[in-house]
């Protein structure tokens, strides 16, 4: 039933997908000149820690010099003389951008690609989406296949987040196979846990040593849900 749900769930969000990119690529094609640059130069932001650089790429096209600066950040300060291609609209010459990685030149319609600030928006939406997919399936493939005990809460740990504020991991006491084990949940919890209070505990069949808390979090399959709007978001987006 689980796998049924995960393939349904799969099949809504590349739907979704699919449909907001074909309704960019039905737009007038646009067409670009591929030209060679270099850095020659970068813009600092920020201090210490937090700085980062912003290479200055010059290129020439139809006999002339122009420069631009990426709208990417890195960590490092630039090697100045390093290549870099460079995607000229040729209807509007002064549109420019750099050259992303094949495959994503290949599928990306052109409002993402010389859109910078929404790119950016799309691709944080596929990372969100990611993280929260790739930690959802693992979490049910876990306890579609565990064997399911009751357990109870004999402890806790905490924690302390940058704002000061104390939150709780609920630790579970179990016994399977006449072994007695504990597991630290990984939900955390503003109240403190209230001791005795039964949880069920999930063992890998495979890894007895291997265990899990069953929980009511809803965490990963929202943030997947979040990112999934995101990254829709990002394409409708002229």
């Amino acid at each position: 039933m689980m796998t049924k749900w995960i393939v349904g769930y799969l099949l809504i969000a590349f739907t979704a997908l699919g449909t907001a990119t074909y309704t960019h690529w039905e737009g007038e094609p646009v067409h670009e000149f591929i030209v060679s640059g270099q850095v020659e130069g970068y813009k600092k932001s920020g201090s210490g820690r937090h700085r980062s650089y912003y290479e200055v790429i010059a290129f020439e096209f139809e006999g002339k010099k122009h420069s631009f600066t990426s709208p990417f950040p890195v960590a490092v300060s630039p090697r100045l003389g390093k290549a870099r291609q460079v995607a000229v609209n040729s209807a509007h010459p002064d549109q420019v951008r750099i050259v992303l990685w094949e495959p994503l030149e290949r599928t990306l319609p052109y409002s993402l690609k010389q859109n910078t600030d929404v790119l950016l928006f799309w691709l944080f939406g596929c990372v969100i989406f990611g993280i929260g997919w790739f930690s959802y399936a693992r979490y049910y493939e876990f306890f579609r296949r565990a064997i399911i005990i009751p357990g109870k809460v004999t402890s806790y740990d905490t924690r302390r987040r940058s704002k000061g504020r104390t939150y709780y991991l609920e630790i579970v006491s179990y016994t399977f196979d006449e072994i007695s084990s504990t597991v630290t949940d990984t939900v955390s919890r503003y109240e403190e846990p209230k001791m005795g209070t039964v949880r069920e505990v999930g063992v890998d069949p495979q890894n007895f040593r291997r265990a899990r808390v069953r929980s009511n979090d809803h965490s990963r399959w929202v943030a997947a849900l979040f990112g999934l709007g995101l990254w829709v978001i990002a394409i409708f987006i002229p």
